[in-house]
């Protein structure tokens, strides 16, 4: 009799055991609120608007969670860490600097370990042809997952101008650079 007891007990401390380490591993039982879901929020804008600016696209890459989507204006959709990069890499490549980055969170919702994040941006952007930065202004709305190491990466984002295209198109030409600016004072052969 005291044989069975033994397997018995033996038996439910594994089940207990086992159970334990199943809670452990399971990612949506690390929790975040959403007030420290939104401060975490608001310190990763910061540096990214920082990296964005010095142009250093792997730190802004690393924001995103490997299956990332972004949703970008007048592109396709952009699937993976790894095409996003490229993406913000090929797009930005010795024709355009970000000479302002500002993004303001103006709410956040969810909880335990997906976050929404909806906000504005403030964006001066100048191309070498230009004598000075365009602003643009828009809005955003980013998706957040809690990482198991604690950390917040996007998985999906998407943002759009309040600008319209006209309004942008009138503001680049304005700040175009004459033949003359842009050669110096050479004439083109």
């Amino acid at each position: 009799m005291r044989t069975k007891l033994t397997i018995a007990f033996a038996f439910v401390l594994y089940l207990f055991s086992f159970s334990c380490y199943i809670y452990a591993q399971d990612d949506s039982l690390h929790n975040m609120t959403t007030d420290q879901a939104k401060e975490k929020i608001k310190q990763i804008n910061q540096k990214w608007a920082d990296y964005m600016i010095s142009g250093n696209y792997q730190a802004v890459a690393d924001f995103y969670a490997d299956e990332a989507v972004v949703l970008p204006n007048n592109s396709k959709i952009i699937r993976g860490k790894d095409a996003i990069k490229k993406h913000l890499e090929d797009e930005n490549k010795d024709t355009q600097k970000f000479t302002t980055v500002d993004f303001k969170t103006v709410d956040v919702l969810g909880s335990n370990n997906l976050f929404v994040e909806i906000g504005t941006y403030k964006i001066g952007l100048q191309k070498k042809t230009m004598n000075k930065p365009v602003l643009d202004e828009g809005k955003y709305v980013t998706v957040y997952k809690l990482m198991p190491d604690g950390s917040l990466k996007v998985v999906v984002d998407t943002d759009n101008t309040d600008m319209s295209v006209k309004d942008l198109q009138n503001a680049a030409m304005q700040n175009m650079k004459t033949d003359n600016e842009m050669t110096g004072g050479k004439k083109k052969k």
